[in-house]
């Protein structure tokens, strides 16, 4: 038979929170009740993208700690009437997993230090420190981990990790199927990308919000904050493109049909689309400017006719003044 736990965690994106991640943190303080712990611990992802985790971590501390918690606790005095005090006393600790980086600068080093560089594993160690702080007489740790049974897999790395230290702790997970009605995350963000207002706003009532201002407020962080991925469009046939480049108004459209869509109208098809219509095909770019010094391109053609006529024309004005002294 396992050791009743000491320590009871979770460790969970919640972008949002959901009726399901509510009744998971109502499942771990009635275990909390039955094991008489008066701590339950939230590790919280702090990912922040444009995909999946729209919503920063603390946006999500908030409302846990505002509504989620207190809406659980009503429901809990309902059910054990008997365990008042202990619900009312019970503490609920949210950790981020980038916590320790609004620190300042030597309280971050120290963080580090005492409790390691990996993300996680620095906040489970976190948890531990805290706790033999409370309790140091009890040396034998056991902890266990509620998380949904989608992921009962992910974590059994940590289980080496922690029986490896110098006083070994003991890690059970304790998986939980989806309660009947509750729907995942990725459908309650899609509610608000798809501008389904109702709906989101039906799954945020079922985790206790009630005031219209803060569950628009999560709505338009959601909405705006992700971005929805491009639909592909199929593959068009050659007839296609040639129907689509032809405007419905004008029989001629953007480019002339008899001029390639590649070349520019403004540039004649015989020109090379790389040489600028300025420059002659046959000119290298790079005798221009020697070119334009001396006035322009000449052929040797036009220089040996123009130096013909003027020899013809000084032969012609010799005869003449030849017979003129005659």
């Amino acid at each position: 038979m396992e050791e009743p736990p000491n320590i009871i965690f979770t460790i969970a994106r919640m972008n949002p929170p959901t009726a399901g991640h509510k009744e998971l943190i109502k499942n771990m303080m009635e275990d909390a009740l039955k094991y008489g712990l008066q701590e339950i611990n939230l590790i919280l992802s702090a990912t922040l993208d444009d995909t999946k985790n729209p919503i920063e971590c603390e946006e999500k501390r908030k409302i846990l700690y505002n509504d989620t918690i207190e809406s659980i606790k009503l429901e809990l005095k309902a059910k054990y009437s008997v365990q008042i005090d202990q619900i009312d006393a019970m503490k609920v600790e949210i950790i981020c997993m980038d916590d320790h980086l609004y620190l300042e600068e030597d309280e971050q080093r120290a963080f580090i230090d005492s409790y390691g560089e990996h993300v996680l594993l620095s906040k489970i160690n976190y948890i531990l420190d805290n706790y033999r702080k409370d309790y140091p007489g009890n040396l034998l740790i056991n902890m266990q981990l509620t998380i949904g049974e989608d992921r009962k897999n992910d974590y059994d790395w940590i289980k080496n990790i922690l029986l490896s230290k110098k006083l070994p702790v003991f890690l059970t997970i304790k998986a939980l199927d989806r309660p009947e009605g509750a729907i995942s995350a990725t459908k309650v963000r899609g509610y608000a990308t798809d501008g389904n207002y109702e709906a989101f706003k039906a799954e945020m009532e079922k985790i206790g919000l009630d005031n219209t201002f803060d569950i628009t407020s999560i709505y338009n962080q959601i909405k705006y904050n992700i971005k929805i991925p491009k639909v592909k469009t199929t593959k068009t046939t050659k007839t296609d493109k040639k129907v689509a480049k032809v405007s419905p108004r004008s029989p001629v459209g953007k480019f002339s049909p008899r001029v390639s869509p590649r070349v520019s109208p403004r540039v004649s098809p015989r020109v090379s689309p790389r040489v600028s219509p300025r420059f002659s095909p046959r000119v290298s770019p790079r005798t221009m400017d020697t070119q334009l010094e001396k006035g322009g391109t000449k052929n040797k053609k036009t220089r040996k006719s123009k130096k013909r006529k003027k020899t013809r024309k000084t032969k012609k004005s010799k005869k003449t003044n030849t017979k003129k002294r005659k």
